[in-house]
């Protein structure tokens, strides 16, 4: 398979017949809203410069064409690096997050293979393959380094979630013959869909534990989920039987109190915060004990604990991260 740019190669591997990707929609300003600051960029010496995200501390990842294409991170004062992974010859940026940990995949030079990059805000890059793959595409990763993506091997796309020490998990969906995950959260959940064998994509969850949920759209001929938060929304869009597109937002109750406890607990653990993790351990034995209010109580004292620690045993991303899962928690648990 010959390398693509981004733009291109989604639209080759999702394979939709008949079906244009290419559109642009033109938004007034609604009534009453401020219209908006635009900061227009390009990486010097590029003919063409695209963006894949930008973290919500306005850094931006993409990538740049000029003889080819390179990757590169625009900081929130505007400063540009580009670089490519070791052997690159074409670079592609998808994702980036808090913590300014970019994924994305490169060609290498015999153009035969795609492989899977992280690369952290020192700029130190770690390539990954996924056994038996010879296209790696990380699509996304949340702020505790967990990474969610497809892989292609043959005429087969399989999903894959790598944790932050680089264990590649399969995720595939029942009775799917491709599975693309597109999306996770800092609760380690994921959103994305998956073709069947009627060339018909429908949209998938996927909580902590492993647990998938299947979805369409009512009346929708293709689902398409391309984000999830931590409370469990997914957005997406959604083509009707006329091929006209819908956006949606799904809301899932992904898992139970002690479900969400327990990876958060794992999650911790990962982080090596053990102070949080003796809270969150006795939370989780008071809500398996119905002991809702003491839950609750050792749920805010680790919200406390984490803010207090932010910038110091924590990062501040990370820190903000397991607050807003802990957040989650208690309102699952109906906290006051």
């Amino acid at each position: 398979m010959s390398p693509y740019r981004k733009s291109q190669f989604k639209a080759i591997v999702l394979g939709l017949v008949t079906v244009g990707l290419g559109f642009l929609s033109l938004v007034s300003t609604p009534a009453g809203a401020t219209s908006p600051t635009i900061t227009t960029f390009d990486v010097s010496g590029s003919t063409d410069t695209e963006v894949g995200r930008i973290n919500n501390l306005g850094q931006v990842a993409g990538d740049y064409l000029d003889s080819t294409s390179r990757g590169y991170v625009r900081d929130a004062q505007g400063n540009i690096t580009t670089y490519d992974p070791p052997g690159a010859v074409i670079t592609q940026s998808f994702a980036i997050n808090d913590l300014g940990r970019v994924v994305g995949y490169y060609w290498d030079s015999t153009s035969s293979s795609a492989h899977g990059f992280v690369r952290d805000a020192q700029g130190n890059v770690t390539t990954f393959d996924v056994s038996g793959a010879i296209i790696v595409v990380p699509s996304a990763i949340n702020n505790l380094g967990q990474v969610a993506g497809y892989s292609v091997g043959g005429f087969t796309t399989h999903g894959f979630v790598r944790d932050a020490h680089g264990n590649i998990t399969t995720l595939d969906v029942s009775g799917a013959t491709s599975t693309f995950p597109y999306a996770i959260n800092d609760l380690g959940q994921v959103a994305g869909f998956y073709l069947d064998s009627s060339s018909h994509y429908h949209g998938f969850v996927r909580d902590a534990q492993g647990n998938i949920t299947t979805f369409d759209v009512s009346g929708a001929t293709h689902t398409f989920p391309q984000a999830i938060n931590d409370f469990g929304q997914v957005a997406g869009y959604y083509y009707d039987g006329n091929n006209h597109l819908h956006g949606f937002i799904a809301t899932f109750v992904l898992s139970s109190p002690s479900q969400l406890l327990a990876s958060l607990i794992a999650t911790v653990t990962t982080l090596g915060f053990h102070q949080g993790e003796n809270l969150l351990q006795n939370a989780l034995r008071q809500v398996n004990a119905g002991q809702t209010t003491q839950a609750c109580n050792q749920l805010g004292a680790f919200i406390n604990k984490v803010e207090a620690q932010a910038g110091e045993q924590l990062i501040a991303a990370e820190a903000s991260g397991l607050a807003a899962a802990a957040t989650q928690i208690q309102a699952a648990l109906g906290c006051d």
